[in-house]
This record gives C-alpha cells, sequence and structure tokens, in this order.
C-alpha cells in the first residue's frame, strides 16, 4: 500500500503551490488513473512519489513505513518509473538502454540477459535491439521507456503520459500488456486522454490546480446517474428544493445561450428522480429533461470547472 497524506509542493515561499494538501491511498492489483489539465500538478507528484522531487509538507508511505532514509532507498528499488520524456542515452542500442538499467536495477550476469529478453520480448523490442536509440522512432522510444520502468519486477510502476507517440496497435498492446502486469502491483498512469483512463483504470484521481478534486473507481463511477436539467428562469430556489432532494449528490448550474440555463444533477447509485426534479420546477419554465449514467467525461469537467 501506498499512502500519500497532505502532500504540500511549493517551488517558491511566495508562490502558488503546485501541489496543495493532497491525500490519497494506492493498493496493489489496481490501476490508478491520474488525470488532470496541464499545469494541474500531475508530472510534479509523479516525480515526488518517485523521489525526484521532495516534498514542501506532507507525508508519503509505503507498506505502512514513511519514504525517509533507508526506506526510501528500499522503495526506489521496488519502482519503476516513466518520466514524461523517457530517459534515454541516445548512442546506447536497446539491449545497452535496458543492459544499463537492469545493472543499475542490482541484475548480474545471466540473471540480467534473462531479463533484457524478457524486456525486448514484452514491448516487442525485438527488432530494433541494435539500432541505436536516436534513429528509432518516437513510438519505438516510447516503449523503451516502458521496458526500463518494467525492469527488475517492480511493485510500483509509475507511467507519466505512456501512450504518448504510440500508434493504435501500440495503444492496444500497452493496454494488454499493464493488466497483465498488475496482479499484486500498484500501477498509475497520469494522462490527460479520458478514453485511455476509462477502457483501462480501475480507478481514478482527478487533479486541478495542484488539489484532488474527484478520487472515485470506475465501479463508482458506473453505477451514480445524471439528470441535465435545462430551463429559463430564477434558479435560486429551484436549485435549493433540487438540492434537499432525497438521493440528489451534489447540483451545479450555469448559464447558456439567451437566456437558458442548465442544471447538472448528481444523483445516487439506482434512483431516478425525474418525477420529483419535475414538481421542484414549479417557478420556472422546463425546456429539457435529461437522465442519464454518469460518465467518466462529465466527473471531470465538472471537477475542473
Amino acid at each position: 500500500m501506498l499512502t500519500v497524506t497532505h502532500l504540500t509542493k511549493k517551488y517558491h515561499a511566495s508562490s502558488k503551490p503546485a501541489l496543495d494538501n493532497v491525500s490519497f491511498e494506492l493498493l496493489p492489483g489496481r490501476i490508478y488513473g491520474l488525470l488532470g489539465p496541464n499545469g494541474a500538478g500531475k508530472t510534479t507528484l509523479m516525480d515526488m512519489v518517485a523521489g525526484f522531487t521532495p516534498p514542501t509538507s506532507g507525508i508519503l508511505e509505503y507498506e505502512n513505513l514513511p519514504l525517509e532514509g533507508k526506506t526510501s532507498e528500499n522503495f526506489r528499488a521496488k519502482l519503476g518509473y516513466l518520466p514524461e520524456h523517457p530517459p534515454l542515452y541516445p548512442n546506447f542500442t536497446p539491449i545497452e538502454q535496458l543492459d544499463f538499467v537492469c545493472a543499475a536495477k542490482g541484475l548480474r550476469g545471466d540473471d540480467k540477459k534473462r531479463e533484457i529478453n524478457r524486456l525486448l520480448k514484452l514491448c516487442e523490442l525485438q527488432g530494433m535491439h541494435n539500432r541505436l536509440i536516436k534513429n528509432l522512432s518516437k513510438g519505438f522510444r516510447q516503449r523503451l521507456g516502458i521496458a526500463q520502468a518494467m525492469a527488475a519486477n517492480p511493485q510500483v510502476i509509475l507511467l507519466d503520459e505512456p501512450a504518448a507517440g504510440l500508434d493504435v496497435e501500440q495503444i492496444l498492446h500497452l493496454r494488454n500488456l499493464l493488466v497483465e502486469q498488475k496482479d499484486e502491483r500498484i500501477i498509475v498512469l497520469s494522462s490527460h486522454i479520458l478514453q485511455e483512463i476509462s477502457v483501462l483504470c480501475d480507478h481514478v484521481i482527478i487533479i486541478n490546480e495542484g488539489k484532488v478534486v474527484a478520487d472515485s473507481s470506475m465501479d463508482e463511477i458506473g453505477r451514480g446517474t445524471q439528470s441535465n436539467v435545462i430551463f429559463r428562469g430564477e434558479h435560486q430556489a429551484f436549485v435549493k428544493r433540487i438540492a434537499d432532494i432525497e438521493g440528489v449528490v451534489s447540483c451545479n448550474v450555469r448559464a447558456l445561450a439567451s437566456s437558458e440555463k442548465q442544471l447538472i444533477i448528481e444523483i445516487a447509485p439506482g434512483l431516478d428522480l425525474r418525477e420529483k426534479v419535475v414538481a421542484a420546477a414549479a417557478d420556472v419554465s422546463l425546456l429539457e429533461v435529461r437522465h442519464s449514467s454518469r460518465t467518466l467525461e462529465s466527473i471531470y469537467m465538472e471537477a475542473i470547472k
């Protein structure tokens, strides 16, 4: 288990925090999606968990031990990390790069050779193993970065935008690879591609402006429902009546074109509140009421407003 508690990062004392009081818990056997717009703090968070950037305040723990001193060194030996830009030596071949990484992870002799061959096969790099990295396409360099993140059987795998530069076939291979690797491991996948996260991940954490604004399993997202109401009229009293209905989780209103307004109502699983919503609309003009399952897209757009 990897636990993040009240993690904050400020690069300058007077500046706005890059991360602000972030807390969550990651369990083995799951793929976590880390979502957020550009500049939200995703890469800063990845770098802090990997030990490349120290926190200003807060606690990182792995298996209930704080990540500091010897414990931090032991954790990094169990960690595989693909940063946004894979750290590769351009004048190495993939075999030389993986040899270097495996040696740094403590593998020697036949164990190292077996691991290099496993990684080449795992990430489908066999045909490129003797080419210079600087002559590889972006897609193959990305696959090599993923391969070195998988070296030496890491128990925690952090992947920052792993699908960048991959074609459709390579993305499908990456999906299958991560699903195969997740047993007894923690995998964290950072991305701004909602479809990729929704297909691949078991749990989603959304960050905006350095703060966690949503933290939910994909099962919970799929069970929830949403009503989308288009109306005209004063909204304050209407919205209050909606918020007071039992089973309403949240409701948010925004102005549309002309005098129309939109009310998005998040509803607890298993409930259909359309009749109660219509009954609450006595003093507004209803133009449309739609009831649908909650989606990751709707939750994301609501969270980053």
